[in-house]
């Protein structure tokens, strides 16, 4: 990603962060974890050396003989395993801190990302791709709590995860201010005869990210949007004939349909790159009101 100027803005209108009560709770459990690995540890100081050194033959239940292991052995295993455990909780919890790190600030028309010490300022006009997509826990049930923005294919991708403080509010203003600023661009593309190209995923790479993870890894297919109409896999469907655009919370799908009533386009919503934009045009060309969200 490249840097460009901070706006000429003196104060951000909202900054948003990670919270701070994760990399705590990880913290105070890593410290519980290393305690209790301690206390094993001390264990082995104040029990009589008889009892320590007592021993017992681990057995498998198809007979294989592990081995035989005194009390002082077990001891210093759970108090290694438990150790481990800590020390995982305790990477969790730098790599918290360290997300705490990377914020974004919100201005009138742009957004500036702070990450490990770079700042970066990117108009909302200029975002080509903006995704939304469903992570972690509540992956399955589609519920939205990530996106990413870019400002074309060949740029990487600024990441906004649901950990950050206000989440919701943060995605819910940076959607509207993407529509409001990007459309103005879209729409003199076309009153100068150029087409307008947008980038999905299909159905079914959505689900495999949700459920196999990889967000950021995808392969996107092409359509475009012209003065003319809508053109998808070669095929050119005229603005005149189309009717609708269908938004259907229970299937998460967008379908575009013409005078007919055949379906001439279909795809998830969220597998739609900058998805708000892309209904927006189309309820423009074929002269329909948007639909509440």
């Amino acid at each position: 990603m490249t840097d460009v100027k901070t706006p000429p803005v003196s104060k951000a209108l909202a900054v948003f962060t990670h919270g701070r009560k994760l990399p705590i709770f990880l913290g105070i459990f890593a410290a519980v974890l290393f305690g209790v690995a301690g206390f094993v540890l001390y264990l082995t100081t104040i029990f009589p050396e008889k009892t320590l050194k007592e021993s017992t033959a681990v057995t498998l239940g198809n007979g294989i003989k592990l081995g035989t292991y005194s009390n002082l052995h077990y001891l210093y295993g759970a108090a290694a395993f438990v150790a481990v455990i800590g020390l995982v909780v305790l990477v969790m919890c730098v790599i918290t801190i360290n997300l705490r790190k990377n914020r974004f600030e919100l201005h009138e028309d742009g957004v500036v990302h702070n990450a490990a010490g770079k700042r970066s300022y990117t108009r909302f006009a200029d975002i080509q791709d903006l995704y939304l997509f469903a992570g972690g826990q509540t992956a399955l049930g589609g519920l939205v709590n990530n996106f990413a923005y870019r400002t074309s294919p060949d740029k990487e991708w600024v990441l906004a995860t649901g950990g950050i403080k206000g989440f919701f509010d943060f995605m819910d203003e940076f959607r509207a201010r993407c529509v409001e600023y990007r459309m103005p661009v879209v729409e003199q593309k076309l009153a100068d005869g150029g087409k307008v190209t947008f980038r999905y995923l299909n159905s079914g790479q959505v689900y495999k990210k949700r459920f196999f993870g990889g967000f950021l890894k995808i392969k996107t297919q092409e359509l475009t949007v012209s003065a003319e109409g809508l053109h998808v896999d070669g095929v050119t469907f005229r603005r005149e004939d189309l009717q609708s655009v269908d938004l259907n919370d229970w299937t998460e799908k967008v379908a575009i349909k013409d005078k007919a009533g055949k379906t001439v386009f279909s795809c998830m919503s969220t597998g739609i790159l900058s998805s708000d934009v892309f209904v927006n045009m189309i309820y423009d060309q074929i002269g329909q009101a948007p639909q509440p969200a």
